[in-house]
Formats: structure tokens, C-alpha cells, sequence
């Protein structure tokens, strides 16, 4: 898979052959951001070169209901590599279509940032590109958005040495 990156691999796939009508197959796909306080592409995701070889195996191997999944990094300052993720996973998704795979649901991570001092941009203002960048998917696409560090982080604050 090329670059580093860990994400599905055709021996990961084989595994759940038994298990394909109980569960769902996600394909993380891996962006590097580097502006993000913590880069997760590092340690999860596929390059997107490596995902229409895995939906291939995936047809004959794993679960029927299949899912793309990005995340951009913890604490990403400039929504841009979340805009790159969209379009990127939405030819992703077209290509996958014109080759029989379903892949109905993005999942765009989260990454959200939340001000521990520094001024930010307010949310509304952050998912903008993101949100223009979600309406040019297909209609029928679910999108989920996992914006756990931004719900709970003001939540509190702990300073120790």
C-alpha cells in the first residue's frame, strides 16, 4: 500500500469472511495533515491508490455493507485537508459505483479544533469549506462526522505539572 501507511489488508480482509453478514467493512483511508497537532494518518489508513485493489477483494471476502472512512488529525487548524478528503473519497465513491461496489456512507472524522487559549475560528466558520465541500457528494451519500474531542473538550481543563 505504499507510503507508510497501515489500513485494511487482503489478510485483514480474509478474516471476516466468516463473519460477513454481521458485520460492516470501513476502509480508513489515511491524509496527511500537517498542521494537525496529532497526525493520525501515521498510524491508521490506506493511501486512496489502495482502495478500489480492496473493495475488489472485499467483494468476493468481506461484508457486503462497506464504508469509507477519513480522519484528518487531532486539533487540524485549517479545514483544507478536510476538503481534500471529501473530494478525493467522492471520486473514491464514483469509482467504486462504476465498478458495482456501494460505498453509501462517508465518514469525514472528526479533528474539529478546540481553543485551549488560542483564538480560533468559530465553528461555523471552520465547516464551511467542509460543508460546501459535503453538498457536492451524491444525495443518497450518509455522512457521519465524529466530533468527540470538539463536544467535550470544554467540558474541563486540567493543568498539572
Amino acid at each position: 500500500m505504499g507510503s507508510g501507511l497501515r489500513g485494511p489488508t487482503p489478510d485483514e480482509l480474509r478474516k471476516f469472511h466468516k463473519f460477513r453478514s454481521e458485520v460492516s467493512l470501513l476502509i480508513r483511508v489515511a491524509f496527511r495533515s500537517p498542521d494537525a497537532v496529532c497526525d493520525l494518518s501515521r498510524k491508521f489508513g490506506c493511501a486512496p491508490g489502495a482502495v478500489p485493489q480492496l473493495l475488489a477483494l472485499a467483494a468476493d471476502l468481506a461484508p457486503a455493507r462497506r464504508r469509507i472512512v477519513v480522519h484528518v488529525g487531532s486539533q487540524t487548524q485549517d479545514p483544507a485537508m478536510h476538503v481534500q478528503a471529501i473530494e478525493v473519497c467522492r471520486e473514491l465513491m464514483g469509482e467504486a459505483a462504476a465498478g458495482g461496489h456501494d460505498l453509501a456512507t462517508l465518514d469525514i472524522g472528526g479533528g474539529f479544533p478546540v481553543s485551549y487559549g488560542a483564538p480560533l475560528p468559530s465553528i461555523e466558520e471552520y465547516c464551511a469549506p467542509i460543508r460546501r465541500a459535503l453538498g457536492s457528494l451524491a444525495p443518497a451519500v450518509r455522512v457521519i462526522a465524529e466530533p468527540g474531542r470538539f463536544i467535550a473538550a470544554p467540558a474541563a481543563v486540567a493543568v498539572s505539572r
